[in-house]
């Protein structure tokens, strides 16, 4: 087990921290151990990582995917350890980083709520990690629904805990970490090469088409009453999309350069 104060300083017991707490004024104790309680798995950016963070608000600390994953964490350096007091605190600070990630398209994203929590008999620490379901958001969310819909799943999450492991209350919130997830559409392109593996299974007709519409001669293929040469387009196939009540009007196929 480590004790950790809020600044990242770590300690081999709960006396040194007790004392570096004391003589350091706004320092917030926390623990980290190998027992943990978890709502849901909190993912591959650990509680120790986030809490020898250095900065104010939200700071980025890891990005995975070619900067498709960003993990935020925000330290709680307040007095403020009660959930909802405490989502409602760092909103405007989430609704900046949501607002600014968002400029660029969708994304999904959910949060990880760090706490401490005390054995009100036996006086042990542990440490607690509750956790949100992903919520895709766009640069036309309005976001007050969607913190009252975190609050709520985290309060619960709380209440769970509280009943399950009797005799446990929560001692400090450290903070908040944030997990933002890019989507990228899918959109139309024009054609690429089977791998030989799939080739070689004869069970994937891949048309041979020269626009940037293959998705649609994909579908339309489905119709192609020609048993040879399916995979090669041909005049053939403005005839299909004109004989079927297929629309693609509503689509749009072109494919779009990053």
């Amino acid at each position: 087990m480590s004790f950790v104060c809020g600044c990242g300083s770590s300690f081999v017991d709960s006396t040194g921290l007790n004392v570096h707490c004391s003589m350091n004024q706004g320092h917030r104790q926390t623990v980290i151990s190998g027992k943990r309680y978890l709502s849901a798995p909190a993912g591959r950016v650990t509680k120790r990582a986030c809490m020898h963070v250095a900065g104010t608000g939200f700071v980025p600390i890891e990005s995975a995917l070619r900067g498709r994953v960003i993990h935020y964490f925000l330290k709680n350096e307040t007095t403020i350890d009660e959930i909802d007091d405490f989502i409602r605190y760092v909103s405007d600070d989430l609704t900046t980083v949501l607002n600014d990630v968002t400029k660029h398209g969708i994304i999904k994203f959910n949060v990880v709520l760090h706490t401490t929590y005390i054995h009100q008999v036996m006086g042990e620490m542990r440490d607690v990690s509750f956790k949100t379901r992903n919520k895709t958001v766009d640069s036309g969310t309005v976001y007050a629904a969607v913190f009252d819909g975190i609050t709520e799943k985290l309060v619960y999450e709380q209440q769970e805990m509280e009943t399950r492991g009797s005799g446990w209350s929560l001692l400090f919130i450290d903070g908040l970490l944030l997990r933002v997830t890019k989507i990228t559409p899918f959109s139309g392109d024009s054609y690429v090469e089977l791998p030989q593996c799939i080739k070689q299974k004869f069970a994937v007709i891949n048309v041979r088409n020269a626009d940037q519409q293959c998705f649609k001669w994909a579908i339309l293929c489905k119709y192609n009453k020609n048993k040879k040469n399916k995979d090669q387009w041909n005049a053939g196939y403005i005839d299909l999309e004109k004989s079927t009540n297929i629309r693609f009007d509503g689509l749009t196929l072109t494919f779009l350069h990053h």
